[in-house]
C-alpha cells in the first residue's frame, strides 16, 4: 500500500491523475530517504531535490488535491521522520514562494482558497 493521500469529495474517495503524481512523488521520497546516523536525521541534497519535486507539484494543482500541512506532518509523523512539523511548514512555505513568484496573493482570497 502506497502513501494514502487521498481526496475526499462528498465523501467519496476520489483519486486524479495529479494526485497520484503527487503520491509517486512522495512515496519516492520516503522509499529513498535514509535516517543515518551520520547525518542525524537531516536530509541530503538528494532528498531535498526529492521534496522540492512534491512541492512544485503540489503547487500546480488545486487546493482540494494537494494535502494540507496538517495532513502533511501527520504522514511524517506516521513515517518517523524527525522533525515533521518543519518540514511540513516548509511545505506551506514553498507553495508561497511560488504563489508570490506567480505573482499570487497567499492570503484571505489568494491562490490557496
Amino acid at each position: 500500500m502506497g502513501v494514502f493521500l487521498i481526496l475526499k469529495k462528498e465523501g467519496r474517495t476520489v483519486k486524479t491523475k495529479e494526485k497520484k503524481v503527487m503520491e509517486t512523488l512522495l512515496e519516492e521520497f520516503f522509499d529513498k530517504y535514509r535516517y543515518v546516523e551520520d547525518y542525524k536525521g537531516n536530509l541530503t541534497g538528494s532528498d531535498w531535490r526529492r521534496y522540492y519535486d512534491f512541492i512544485n507539484a503540489a503547487y500546480k494543482v488545486p487546493r482540494g488535491v494537494r494535502p494540507t500541512v496538517s495532513e502533511l506532518a501527520d504522514l511524517f509523523r506516521s513515517k518517523q521522520i524527525p522533525e515533521p512539523g518543519s518540514l511540513a511548514m516548509l511545505y506551506a512555505h514553498g507553495l508561497y514562494i511560488l504563489a508570490r513568484s506567480d505573482n499570487l496573493g497567499i492570503f484571505k482570497g489568494g491562490f490557496n482558497y
